[in-house]
């Protein structure tokens, strides 16, 4: 019996792990011959023009990375992670007061929907990681102005400058409009705003047919990654794909295996045939979870090799090069301090390579945002502006200011208002506590002896400073 016992624990290691794991190592091995044999651009989505992907690459590199995007908790984290550092502190519209179109038009809830609203930004990191590019339309003038995020399925052409493919000049749109095929060239606003006399339609070939070109509307391109020369911007998640998938294997196999070595808890040596049977009785008959089994002098039991042998600790490596694609950390993209040996400070600090990363993307969607709302009305210029992406904690930042103000290099009125951006106090008392010293201030409403402290909270925002700006010792100015 023991001889046997053992040898059916041998086969069905053999058949249920090591099968699973056997499939894993040839998976694996194909994969490398694959980026051995053919290279990483066959592995990733070949790339067929001097100008990078054709528009039909493209669209078909991305179908995957959408799918991704939906189903893969990484790549939705990553997309969730870059959106926080970017857009989640939000953001100030700086909008001038005779900029009453670029009001009238973003009043309409579906323009602020296409491209302000957290919906939007989110959508435009969504686009930079599945498809590289995202696609917007202004159409129509004045008041009746519509801003429309454009998918990159409705995109059917493009039309380039002859001498350099980065310069678009026209993508055509084809869409659906109560069942009946509509299909249009959209003049980019760079390219309008050349001023070049827009024809009526366009063949993109002898043998095409002509295709109007819409004169009320222009179209906008953002393009995350994009090499010169190229058209079309590359898909953030293209380059983290592959190791997302063995990365989702690891995992799989690694589940398989804990659950493999589950169902053998216990294995059982005996040193007479009378101990087999008995054991291979004790075996048969029902125990409940923590039994225990009566044992001879000639019988032994060991406890087999529990679930938490198996480390998926070793599979974290490619978790990181998906995050080193994103360009977050591997600790945030896991959502686990402790999985990588790291802190909570680590996980809750902005390292600076991560935040320069998140800065230079928050740049590019900034120029693109304020690109398609100058356009509205080219005659005024409209702003966007960030709070600091800076996760220090907030003790830190207020002890920072109180230095700075304490030094001389910020007016009572600028260490006020930043002091608010930071601890955002309800039912703030109009106007500023008014100054007694540098560094000691007076409630304005008490008679009480002045006493040093943190001024009262005031209303809160941007309130111009004092006099002689370009001093550094404020202590005689007068900007309450």
């Amino acid at each position: 019996m023991d001889d046997k016992l053992t040898e059916l624990l041998r086969e069905y290691t053999q058949d249920v792990v090591g099968e699973a794991l056997a499939e894993s190592q040839r998976d694996m091995q194909m994969r490398m011959l694959q980026i051995e044999e053919i290279g990483w651009k066959r592995l990733y989505g070949e790339v067929d023009t001097e100008e990078g992907f054709s528009l039909d690459s493209l669209k078909s590199v991305s179908e995957d990375l959408y799918d991704m995007v939906a189903t893969s908790p990484l790549i939705s984290r990553a997309i969730e992670l870059r959106h926080g550092y970017t857009f989640g502190k939000g953001f100030q519209l700086n909008i001038p007061d005779n900029a009453k179109m670029v009001k009238n038009v973003l009043d309409n809830p579906y323009n602020w929907e296409s491209l302000l609203a957290d919906e939007a930004t989110e959508r435009l990191l969504i686009e930079d990681a599945a498809a590289g590019n995202a696609f917007h339309i202004k159409k129509g003038r004045g008041k009746g102005t519509k801003i429309i995020s454009v998918p990159l399925s409705q995109i059917t052409g493009i039309i380039t400058d002859d001498d350099d493919a980065q310069r678009i000049h026209y993508f055509q749109r084809s869409w659906s409009v109560k069942g009946e095929e509509q299909k249009e060239w959209i003049p980019l606003n760079r390219y309008v705003e050349t001023g070049v006399t827009l024809p009526r339609s366009i063949r993109a070939l002898e043998s095409d047919p002509a295709v109007p070109v819409a004169q009320d509307t222009v179209g906008f391109v953002f393009s995350g990654m994009r090499p010169a020369g190229w058209t079309f911007g590359i898909p953030t998640a293209l380059a983290a794909k592959a190791w997302l998938v063995m990365y989702t294997e690891a995992l799989q196999n690694n589940a398989i295996l804990v659950k493999a070595l589950s169902q053998i808890a216990w294995k059982y040596t005996n040193k007479t045939g009378k101990g087999a049977r008995a054991v291979g009785a004790e075996i048969a008959s029902e125990k409940g979870v923590g039994g225990s089994i009566s044992m001879g002098d000639t019988q032994d039991v060991q406890a087999m090799p529990r679930g938490n042998d198996v480390n998926f600790n070793n599979v974290q490596p490619l978790a990181a090069l998906v995050a080193s694609r994103f360009g977050v950390s591997v600790i945030a993209l896991l959502a686990s301090p402790g999985a990588t040996g790291g802190s909570y400070g680590a996980a809750t600090t902005l390292d600076e390579p991560t935040l320069n990363v998140m800065s230079t993307l928050r740049k590019k969607m900034k120029r693109y945002i304020e690109e398609i709302l100058n356009s509205i009305s080219p005659t005024v210029e409209v702003k966007i502006e960030f709070p600091s992406m800076s996760v220090d904690a907030d003790y830190r930042k207020v002890q920072a200011l109180a230095n700075a103000h304490a030094t001389g290099a910020l007016f009572q009125s600028e260490y006020r208002a930043a002091v608010l951006e930071v601890y955002p106090v309800p039912n703030q008392r109009k106007g500023l506590p008014k100054p007694n010293g540098f560094n000691t201030y007076v409630d304005p409403d008490s008679n009480a002896d002045s006493t040093p402290g943190v001024a009262a909270q005031g209303k809160s925002g941007s309130v111009p400073g004092g006099t002689n700006q370009g001093e550094t010792d404020h202590s005689t100015d007068n900007d309450g």
